[in-house]
């Protein structure tokens, strides 16, 4: 007993000792009484106040020594720069040495028994730190930056041991209690008003990231709960600063800890829920106006767990949120102005709004009318500003990046939601035109009902938007994994509309962009054509005609020029030939006119081409078969097809053979098991509608004004004379005008079946010849054709004459015959009597039809031969032979006129006509 009352004397005495000695100022490092509090600490716990203060003086004095050798008067913050100083700043060893040996002291009785030293410890800790930071130069620290108050801090070792004893300390009372045990504690701290205080709660932040920014937030939200409304403090401002810190490394903490937060807004009996969490929204809202760091981690990946299920829990906390905002800075405007300054996330955002918009359960009716209103004013804040403002907002370069994202909505069928991503896109556009490129050619490429085409127009018709689809349709072409079908269809809806815009809207430059891709459309016409995709083919035909009129041949190439001509009748062609319904036929046709009416009426190159590529398709199977009589149908008229057979199966498809050429082409034609290689036969109806389009079209080519009267030159009728010469006979030898010897043919004989045969097979030519001679003289330069044909005539007449034939059962023959004599006649190379020749030839027999061809037709046109000379301009501009002054000679009509008298019974009353009352045939017999 009286060694321990002894031993309490000299642990009072050694108080009382420590007590009188620590009122001393404290000039230097007095390591007996810091040895002296470490043992009074432990054995001795009433005295832990008097010892904590002395520690609290001995760091002090640790520090100031620190920081007296910065000079820190006046400008410290400069010389904190250890690269401008030449030796390291160093603190006294003993320093050191106590500072870690009372570090060590302290977190050994906070180790034994936390529950009793730990918030002593950290009490005393946090509020020197707090002493300290306020103490030296404080304002100097106001404009220090905190990453630069960090490191000043950071390179003193004795603030460095505070803050590693109150990092400690609080580690312990987690692990042991949990993080509520601490929360008091950061709370207070975060109540310093100091912004030298920020680079503790940094420090601290960077041990317990979770911990502080969650403090940090509900600090916040309990004095706007408080106030009632949201204040831009000071407070917040270091919050923010720490937030920004904290985010270089603990980002997603922060993410997890506002998600977390959010969550506390949704509980399921909102009655029972406190005012803090019903203030969350709202205070994260206006933070995320003043903290780009809260607002990336606000539209992040965890919205993607917010669905309209989920906001529709928070609809009954909007009434009680309404006391956060103001007139001047409602919910919606802040809302705007967050979505603006977003530089990320935004694609979650709007595939949340979208996913509203696009809603119809009636209970989600309230969210979808407010998202409706939230994008129209987000839409229009966004126009203004980038219209107005110099600088872009950071939503731009996020939308930007993530422009992808929104193509689904243009192409959402929902009206509602294609026309607010148009005007989205629109909005960008203004800025990052280029942007507009991809997408315009993706709704070409995909738009595919008057939904998405009116997404389409609304977003060409924005602004000067329209300037980009010539770039839009370069993409579209430039594609080759996509069908252009819908290309096709978009294009030719589109130049209507430009033809014919809806009031608001302008769509001038379509038909310009269209043009300078005509030769991509004349290409993609010729593939459809000859692929049988005729729904393709017609769009395209129907874009032609809409653009004719734009085109200029000036600033056409020659091959621009040859694809334009060479689609036009290679689509009237396969028309006729594949198309059923006549009116859908002649409304093609008529589209193919117009076009290759204005191309030809500018370009001597696309005339004389249009009617070579015509002529190409009339002689040459399968087109030459639009002109042929059901009952003028022969074996050669068979096709073979294009797919390789076997070779029974082309034994069966050959033209002739000749043993078995009429039992093969019956089996052919009625062959059901093989209708891809049966040849399309077209009733009589049908050829002569397709003989009149021929007409028509060919007219077309050659009209001599832009207003389609058909009127020729005589140069384009020429051409096309000679250009029938040249597809009809074989060889360029004696395609001359005259007409030679009889017995010259034996020469030509060969070649003269060859165009006899030619002639006799596509009747069509009959109809070309007749255009021909009604164009006089242009007749004349078919002359070898018609002088084949007489020759061939001949002979066959003389080949009936001799087996005493009837002419009544040569058809064909006759016909043949009538056919030439009429179009000789209507081109005037047989002048009066000879004329009627193709009248009285069908009563005739083979002999006097033998007698008229030799001696009339073939023996005149021989000693006069059909030059263009004979023929003389009258005078309304036509060219005209006058057979009034020009008779023919009593050899060449003799025998016409002895074979009418032969058949005066017959002919009587047109042999007056001809011969007796003519006066002249008077005076010469």
């Amino acid at each position: 007993m009286m060694e321990m009352k002894k031993h309490q004397e000299d642990q009072f005495t050694k108080l009382a000792v420590f007590l009188s000695e620590t009122k001393q100022p404290f000039i230097n490092v007095q390591t007996a009484q810091i040895t002296c509090a470490i043992e009074l600490l432990k054995v001795l716990p009433a005295a832990q106040d008097a010892v904590f203060e002395y520690y609290a003086k001995f760091f002090d004095y640790a520090i100031s020594t620190y920081l007296k050798q910065l000079k820190v008067q006046p400008s410290w913050v400069e010389s904190s720069s250890t690269s401008s100083r030449l030796e390291p700043l160093t603190i006294p060893p003993e320093i050191i040495e106590n500072v870690t040996n009372i570090r060590d002291v302290l977190l050994r009785l906070v180790e034994e028994d936390h529950l009793v030293w730990a918030p002593v410890v950290l009490h005393w800790s946090y509020k020197l730190l707090g002493k300290v930071s306020k103490h030296y130069n404080m304002h100097e620290f106001a404009r220090m930056p905190l990453g630069d108050m960090l490191r000043f801090w950071s390179q003193c070792s004795v603030a460095y041991i505070l803050v590693d004893i109150n990092n400690k300390t609080i580690a312990k009372m987690m692990k042991a209690e949990g993080e509520q045990s601490v929360d008091s504690m950061i709370e207070t701290m975060l109540g310093y008003k100091s912004s030298s205080f920020e680079w503790v709660l940094a420090q601290i932040g960077d041990s317990f990231p979770s911990l502080v920014i969650k403090d940090m937030l509900l600090c916040g939200i309990k004095e706007m709960c408080i106030t009632k409304k949201f204040k831009h403090t000071e407070k917040l401002n270091s919050f923010i600063r720490i937030l920004d810190h904290l985010s270089i490394t603990y980002f997603n903490n922060i993410k997890d800890v506002v998600f977390k937060l959010f969550k506390l807004s949704l509980g399921e009996e909102h009655q029972k829920m406190t005012i803090e969490n019903i203030a969350i929204v709202p205070f994260l809202l206006h933070m995320a106006m003043c903290s780009s760091t809260l607002l990336k981690s606000m539209l992040c990946e965890n919205l993607t767990q917010i669905t309209p299920e989920v906001l529709n829990k928070l609809l009954p906390l909007y009434p009680q949120w309404k006391k956060y905002f103001d007139e001047q800075c409602s919910l919606l405007d802040i809302m705007v102005q967050v979505l603006l300054n977003a530089d990320r996330g935004i694609k979650h955002v709007l595939n949340l709004i979208f996913q509203l918009i696009d809603c119809d359960d009636p209970k989600l009716k309230i969210l979808k009318t407010g998202a409706q209103t939230l994008f129209e004013l987000f839409l229009a804040e966004l126009e203004y500003s980038l219209r107005t403002n110099r600088t872009t907002p950071p939503i731009v370069k996020a939308l930007v990046t993530n422009l992808h994202s929104i193509k689904l909505y243009l192409l959402s069928t929902n009206i509602n939601v294609a026309q607010p991503a148009g005007r989205l896109l629109s909005c960008i556009a203004i800025r990052d035109q280029e942007c507009l490129l991809p997408y315009i050619a993706t709704m070409l490429i995909e738009c595919e009902n008057s939904t998405q085409l009116e997404t389409l127009v609304e977003i060409l018709s924005f602004g000067v938007n329209m300037a980009h689809f010539d770039g839009g349709l370069v993409y579209a072409l430039v594609k080759t994994d996509v069908s252009l079908s819908n290309v096709w269809s978009n294009i030719n809806t589109l130049l209507s509309l430009e033809s014919d815009p809806p009031e608001g809207i302008s769509l001038y430059g379509v038909s310009l962009a269209v043009v300078s891709h005509l030769d991509k459309i004349c290409r993609s016409m010729i593939e459809c054509c000859h692929s049988g995709d005729m729904h393709s083919a017609h769009l395209l035909s129907s874009i032609l005609s809409k653009i004719a009129t734009k085109l200029c041949m000036k600033e056409m190439s020659v091959p621009k020029v040859l694809y334009c001509v060479k689609a036009a009748v290679l689509y009237f062609f396969t028309c006729l030939f594949k198309e059923k319904d006549e009116m859908f036929k002649l409304k093609a046709c008529l589209r193919m006119n117009k076009f290759v009416n204005t191309v030809s009426y500018r370009s001597s190159i696309a005339r004389t081409a249009a009617m070579k590529y015509i002529l190409d398709g009339v002689l040459k199977e399968p087109f030459s078969l639009l002109f042929v009589m059901p009952d003028n149908r022969r074996n050669d008229y068979i096709i073979q097809p294009l797919e390789r057979t076997s070779l029974m199966g082309s034994f069966f498809q050959q033209e002739f053979n000749l043993m078995f050429g009429e039992e093969i082409s019956i089996k052919f034609d009625k062959d059901e098991l093989h209708p891809k290689y049966k040849t399309p036969v077209f009733d009589a109806k049908s050829v002569r509608f397709n003989e009149q389009r021929l007409v028509s079209f060919l007219r077309s080519c050659y009209s001599s004004d832009e207003c389609y009267s058909f009127e020729p030159t005589l140069d384009t009728v020429v051409s096309l004379a000679l250009l029938v010469v040249q597809f009809v006979s074989p060889d360029v030898m004696y395609n001359g005008l005259p007409w030679p010897d009889e017995d010259f043919t034996k020469v030509t004989i060969e070649r003269d079946v060859h165009i006899y045969h030619t002639i006799t097979t596509k009747p069509i030519l009959w109809t070309i010849l007749g255009i021909l001679a009604g164009h006089r003289p242009a007749l004349c330069y078919c002359s070898v054709l018609l002088r084949a044909v007489c020759a061939c005539l001949i002979n066959h007449w003389g080949a009936v004459n001799h087996t005493k034939g009837k002419s009544k059962d040569n058809r064909q023959l006759l016909d043949d015959t009538v056919k030439l004599l009429n179009t000789m006649s209507l081109g005037q190379l047989l002048p009066k009597p000879l004329d009627v020749l193709g009248v009285i030839v069908p009563e005739l027999t083979p002999q006097q039809i033998l007698i008229v061809l030799r001696d009339c037709v073939w023996t005149y046109t021989r000693d006069h031969i059909p030059a263009p000379a004979l023929f003389l301009r009258n005078n309304i501009g036509g060219m005209w032979r006058d057979t009034t002054t020009v008779a023919v000679p009593k050899p060449y009509s003799d025998s016409l006129r002895l074979t009418m008298i032969e058949n005066i019974s017959q002919f009587g009353d047109l042999y007056a006509r001809l011969f007796t009352n003519n006066k002249q045939q008077s005076m010469e017999t």
